[in-house]
């Protein structure tokens, strides 16, 4: 087993409660999840590969975090007792059947697998990034052509500006639309509690960036030259 920081043992071996990890790049979050995953399968003796989601933010993350997983079940199977050693064989065996993948592909077997309840089409397919960015322009182009063929006052007003501004402003929207909807939903109905909801979020985010930018590597190490160095004013902390 890897060697873990004390947050990191927390986060591994807290499996009872919901875990927020939050460290830069580079800093072994994704061999925290790991060690996370398995942990779950040494305490809950009954567990097994297929009763764990573990959810990624990209594909390639999701490979990693597989490679890995897989890495440290041949060495759990190598190094543990032979009254366990089938069981971690079994797990071993499982592991290229882990639910282990993004947001997106967690949805799509879900819905593919209830598309009755979910009422859709069971043959539908999740819009990769190029389909989607060519519908949007498609949506876009169209949108301008009708505008431009009948126009109201307003868009006149519009049209004052170069079409390519227009076009890049209006992808801008359809990007943001989904984003502002939910960000809307959550700042309540009065003035007071839109207040308090954004000063809140600006809070965390203060919190989230100062805590982030001290644990660069850089960062420490720049702070802690110029303590070190000889020109260092210890009186007035410069």
């Amino acid at each position: 087993m890897p060697r873990l920081t004390e947050q990191q043992h927390l986060a591994v071996h807290s499996i009872d409660q919901n875990v927020i990890v939050s460290a830069g790049a580079g800093s072994g979050k994704t061999m925290v999840l790991v060690e996370r995953y398995l942990q779950v399968l040494k305490e809950q003796e009954d567990a097994t590969i297929s009763d764990i989601i573990a959810v990624t933010f990209t594909r390639k993350a999701a490979e990693e975090m597989r490679s890995r997983l897989k890495a440290r079940l041949k060495e759990i199977t190598e190094t543990c007792s032979s009254d366990e050693k089938t069981r971690w064989s079994e797990l071993l065996f499982q592991v290229d059947r882990a639910k282990i993948g993004t947001i997106h592909s967690l949805c799509e077997s879900i819905l593919k697998a209830y598309p009755v309840e979910a009422q859709i089409d069971p043959q539908f397919e999740v819009l990769d990034d190029l389909t989607r960015a060519d519908l949007m322009n498609t949506a876009v182009e169209e949108a301008l052509q009708s505008m431009i063929g009948e126009p109201t006052d307003r868009q006149l007003m519009l049209l004052e500006y170069p079409i390519e501004a227009i076009r890049n402003w209006m992808l801008r929207q359809l990007q943001s639309i989904p984003q502002y909807r939910q960000a809307r939903a959550k700042m309540g109905t009065s003035v007071e509690d839109m207040l308090a909801q954004a000063q809140a979020v600006i809070k965390r985010v203060k919190a989230s960036a100062i805590k982030e930018f001290c644990q660069d590597r850089e960062f420490k190490t720049n702070v802690q030259y110029l303590f070190d160095n000889p020109w260092h004013d210890r009186e007035n902390n410069l």
